[in-house]
């Protein structure tokens, strides 16, 4: 639809849970930033 969201993924930090919902993220094609803490 004409009004969609875009998500951005914002990741400062994480565990293995983490790594697996970023990676659902990156299969739906959503823009990832990764940021060194």
């Amino acid at each position: 639809s004409g009004n969609d969201i875009p998500i951005v993924i914002l990741l400062l930090g994480g565990d293995l849970t983490t790594l697996k919902v970023l990676s659902e993220h990156l299969d739906k094609n959503s823009p990832v930033v990764v940021v060194k803490v």
